[in-house]
């Protein structure tokens, strides 16, 4: 083999090899498509322990959204919505594995009923941003649905899908 025939090839190659690397830098990876999160029973036990973002609400909601959805219209009933990881937006979107429980508590401390909403994401419920619904028994996840009730949590959220993703609360 001719050494300048072996030089073209060892050049070639060697620029090959450093345009290949250089393409495919670390600085131009493409984002893995972010994991569907699946909530578990493990993962509501201490609900009661997250940061509340409302508390004590009682009758009916002042911005008329949810009538008489959660108890809102039973004055000896008081909400609290529980949240498990503040700050877990960007750009107006609650990041997957966010969960949000509401209890509603009979005056007296009893509760009543507690219910929830976790982002699952990827290709979970994309019509409503991969929200799934939840009715909380016993501290287990009893219940569970991206439509939930017929759809209703679905639609009565689905008013504030463009302001704060599907959360009524503002934090």
């Amino acid at each position: 083999m001719d050494i300048s025939f072996r030089k073209a090839v060892l050049t070639l190659s060697a620029f090959t090899f450093i345009s290949f690397n250089i393409g495919c830098s670390k600085d131009e990876e493409v984002a893995a498509p972010a994991q569907e999160f699946v909530a578990a029973d493990a993962d509501i036990a201490n609900y009661s322990t997250w940061t509340k973002t409302a508390e004590n609400l009682e009758g009916p909601d002042p911005a008329g959204l949810i009538g008489a959805a959660h108890e809102a219209n039973n004055m000896d009933v008081r909400r609290t919505v529980f949240l498990n990881k503040p700050n877990n937006k960007s750009n107006g979107k609650w990041a997957n594995g966010t969960i949000l429980v509401k209890e509603m508590r009979h005056k007296d401390g009893r509760l009543l009923a507690a219910m929830g909403m976790v982002k699952r994401g990827a290709s979970f419920n994309t019509t409503h941003n991969g929200w799934e619904w939840f009715i909380v028994k016993d501290g287990k996840i009893a219940d569970r649905a991206a439509g939930l009730m017929d759809g209703m949590c679905n639609g009565c959220h689905s008013s504030s899908k463009d302001t704060y993703d599907y959360v009524f609360t503002k934090r």
